[in-house]
């Protein structure tokens, strides 16, 4: 293992010498966070055709890792080759712009929760880009070095932000269409509570409000429960099972008890059963 970290610093350091110049020096850590030996901040139309633009591989980010995982790649580096040393080891001096990703332990809570994840922000002329220094010996490779060019930096961001959009947009319809089949499933079992202390009898079914006056707080402690998450509208109740005992009913697997009171951009509308399970079913399915 020692050998292949040892291969890939030494490959690092070449294709380094080959595309940028090297500018190593020495320096403490007082003197570099003083910014007198090197800026701690720059902004993306400082830098001029002296600078590289570097894709990272192996940097151990999860935040990266979940980018990329989303279409949005990774968040780039810019540096112009130089060097510094520090505590015995060898720094790669870059400069990055900030990101709006989640770290690691906040992605990984949002998407057990079915939250989406949130946007990164837009690279301008005036983006402020921070410093940043890569331990050449914990980096597996540099891919994508090429000469920084602004306009085409700004362009490729602008692409690369289109692509996120779809594909964050994308992830905010499946954490809404997840959160509305568990309030469904919450009001189904509510209901089968309500049953259980009222002779099997449904609740009131005429409306939303009915069964929300039935329900709320004792069998449902959240009003929040009998909306969904994105319009706002309250789950329309079967009005036919009004009066009736879950019991009596011989297809509980195919008699919908709540359903969602319009249907989504693609036709589906999410529907909870009288056995208590829930779904998304076409428009063109048959349900009462």
């Amino acid at each position: 293992m020692k050998q292949i970290a040892i291969k890939q610093v030494i490959i690092a350091a070449l294709i380094l010498a080959m595309v940028m110049p090297a500018l190593g020096q020495t320096t403490d850590l007082k003197e570099l966070l003083s910014g007198k030996t090197i800026p701690l901040s720059l902004k993306l139309k400082d830098l001029d055709e002296q600078w590289r633009r570097v894709s990272i591989e192996g940097s151990g980010n999860w935040t990266e890792a979940y980018a990329a995982m989303l279409g949005g790649g990774n968040n780039p580096y810019y540096t112009k080759g130089q060097t510094v040393a520090l505590a015995g080891e060898t720094y790669l001096v870059t400069y990055r712009a900030p990101t709006a990703l989640l770290n690691s332990m906040q992605i990984m809570l949002a998407q057990r929760q079915g939250n989406p994840p949130a946007e990164p922000q837009k690279l301008t002329a005036d983006t402020a880009l921070s410093l940043s220094l890569l331990n050449l010996r914990t980096v597996n490779s540099l891919q994508e070095i090429r000469l920084f060019n602004l306009k085409e930096e700004l362009a490729a961001n602008e692409k690369q932000g289109q692509g996120l959009a779809t594909a964050i947009g994308e992830a905010k319809g499946r954490a809404t269409a997840a959160s509305s089949m568990n309030n469904l499933h919450q009001l189904a079992q509510a209901v089968h509570l309500y049953s259980n202390d009222w002779r099997e009898e449904f609740p009131p079914m005429k409306d939303a409000n009915s069964v929300k006056k039935a329900l709320y707080p004792n069998y449902v402690s959240s009003e929040a429960a009998f909306l969904h998450p994105q319009t706002k509208q309250p789950y329309q109740p079967n009005p036919s099972l009004e009066g009736k005992t879950i019991s009596s009913i011989t297809n509980p697997n195919q008699v919908v008890m709540f359903y969602e009171a319009t249907p989504a951009d693609d036709g589906t509308r999410g529907v909870a059963f009288v056995d208590g399970h829930a779904l998304v079913v076409s428009e063109k399915d048959q349900w009462p």
